[in-house]
């Protein structure tokens, strides 16, 4: 019995010193840093197709601002990474929703419906809704029509015919000599002239002096009410506030919408506030892509698309009918844009992501790349 407890004494003993063997020959082991991380797993990035300024797959490879601010970060951080396109942004949200991409990036809207399936990274753009329209025929008319429809310009005119005509009775009256009412009429209208008809009575002197203050005042309010109302015609209207006839006026003339985006689900939606339901979106012709709509566009089948505000400079541009284009709606908030994070993609990443997106906005870097791509 005693042999067997010192057999046993002495096989741990050497297993003691077996393990105390190992411990100190064996290397330490330590965790894996974030940056041995990102360095080493792959990321499957993906970006949105023809879709410029933001991004577009070109050749063999991919342009746009998205692309340039995920190489700055990418090469900053040793981040390997594969890229990859998809055709719309409802099926990037999607892919990234179902883990099948670790990133997306473009300029990804954050909405509530898109919240829900995906987290985002820190904005680094901003845009939002608008309509780019071709110019009516009319436009001449419907502008007349703006000043004719103006109270204001209505009554200040009224007010100059009435006091001219009553100051040329007046005068008429008091002057001597073959100087007929329309004359006198015109040349006080016109402000000219005016010293043919002046004699020594102070009452003709004051007569004119009053109508000529009068007749400036009001034609400085008309002048300047018009010029409002041309400023003011020349900016986009409230495209929240689109109403019945708005809507209908655009479906009559043709309008577009590049399908799976937030613009669709917005006249979408639009449609439906002002009918009670979708069956007028059939009127909307859905593009599966840009090339598609800009088409239409040029071949005059459609006269107004539904895009994002950053795309319209450049769909002027390709268009090529820069005089006759404008932006008639726009949302008046600007709804920022970000990367998609997948559920799975790791918060060390995700952390380095917003650190450097917040790093090259306030230095500018974004606010360079933006330009850049404006002018292209």
């Amino acid at each position: 019995m005693l042999s067997q407890d010192r057999v046993r004494s002495r096989l741990l003993i050497q297993g003691s010193y077996l393990l105390l063997f190992l411990a100190l020959t064996l290397p330490p082991s330590s965790p894996t840093s974030a940056r041995e991380q990102k360095q080493s797993q792959s990321l499957t990035v993906a970006t949105v197709d023809n879709f410029l300024p933001c991004s577009d797959k070109y050749h063999n490879g991919y342009r746009g601002l998205s692309i340039d601010l995920w190489h700055t970060i990418s090469a900053r951080n040793s981040i390997n990474y594969k890229l990859k396109s998809i055709s719309t942004f409802d099926k990037a949200v999607e892919a990234a929703a179902n883990n099948d991409v670790d990133l997306v990036i473009s300029c990804h809207e954050i909405n509530k419906e898109r919240a829900r399936l995906v987290d985002f990274s820190v904005p680094y753009t901003y845009g939002g809704i608008g309509i780019l329209s071709r110019k009516k025929g009319g436009l001449t008319f419907s502008f007349i029509n703006r000043l004719l429809a103006n109270e204001k310009i209505v009554r200040c005119t009224l007010l100059l015919l009435i006091a001219t005509s009553l100051a040329a009775l007046v005068l008429k009256r008091g002057l001597k000599g073959g100087i007929s009412y329309s004359q006198i009429w015109t040349m006080l209208i016109m402000g000219s002239g005016t010293h043919t008809f002046i004699n020594s009575r102070k009452w003709t002197h004051l007569s004119i002096l009053t109508i000529t203050i009068i007749r400036l005042l009001l034609i400085s309010i008309i002048v300047g009410t018009s010029a409002t109302i041309v400023f003011d015609s020349s900016k986009p209207e409230d495209a929240s506030k689109l109403n019945k006839e708005q809507i209908a006026s655009l479906l009559r003339e043709g309008i577009i919408v590049r399908s799976e985006t937030a613009t669709e689900e917005w006249i979408k939606m639009q449609i439906e506030n002002i009918y009670g339901d979708t069956s007028h979106f059939s009127k909307v012709t859905p593009a599966s892509s840009t090339e598609q709509m800009l088409a239409l566009m040029k071949e005059k089948k459609v006269n107004h698309i539904v895009t994002n505000t950053t795309m319209i400079p450049r769909y002027i541009k390709q268009v090529g009918e820069g005089d006759s284009l404008y932006m008639s709606f726009q949302m008046l908030g600007q709804t920022p844009q970000a990367f998609v994070f997948a559920p799975n993609l790791h918060n060390d990443i995700r952390r380095t992501i917003n650190g450097e997106i917040a790093a090259l906005n306030q230095d500018g870097t974004i606010t360079d790349m933006e330009e850049r791509w404006e002018k292209l």
